[in-house]
């Protein structure tokens, strides 16, 4: 975090993102023993960002397609790992492919080829466990993570354990189902109740 801030704002920035990222809260273990993924998708993340500042290095230098290519590679690695640590990456992936499209000085044609290759690297590597997913629990899920178990327990009913309730289903395509309905009341029944 500080490197990229140093980078793109200079020292005083950089010393300003440190502390933040130093003193932010971050629950690496719940006490129900999961492990959550938060600080390794941050990491992943903040790594992509690097890669995309040392991406517009490159055009900058006017590098060849090889070094280009060779870079558009790392960042989309670095996308499909965050993917793999936690699935709301997946739209940030659109975000970086932005960056990439638009960087500055960078012709539309060559913006828009290294944006589709950026995108197409993250999803290669985080296919293979999505059909992984498919093929042995009949859900297209991207994620190696509990994302469906944080929806099922932060948003469960008033008065009812969400993380009782998540034991109590046992496959992952019976769980996905269920986190979509609960995602589904929380969106669309409780605010009602709650007005009422």
């Amino acid at each position: 975090v500080m490197l990229l801030a140093r980078r793109r704002f200079g020292p005083r920035a950089a010393r300003w993102a440190g502390w933040i990222a130093a003193l932010y809260p971050q629950s690496i273990l719940l006490a129900s023993g999961l492990v959550l993924t938060e600080g390794p998708a941050a990491f992943a993340s903040v790594l992509a960002l690097l890669a995309l500042d040392a991406l517009h290095r490159r055009l900058d230098e006017r590098a060849g397609a090889v070094r280009l290519a060779g870079q558009v590679a790392i960042v989309g690695a670095l996308l499909g790992v965050g993917i793999l640590t936690k699935e709301i990456l997946l739209p940030v992936t659109a975000v970086f492919a932005g960056g990439v499209l638009l960087g500055p000085g960078t012709p539309r044609a060559r913006g828009a080829l290294l944006a589709a290759g950026t995108t197409a690297v993250a999803f290669l590597v985080a296919l293979p466990w999505a059909l992984h997913n498919k093929r042995e629990h009949g859900v297209m899920v991207w994620s190696g993570t509990f994302s469906d178990y944080s929806l099922a327990a932060d948003n469960a009913p008033p008065g009812v354990n969400g993380a009782r309730m998540w034991r109590k289903w046992t496959t992952i395509a019976e769980r996905h189902e269920k986190a979509r309905g609960v995602f589904r009341d929380a969106l669309l029944e409780y605010p009602s109740v709650t007005a009422e």
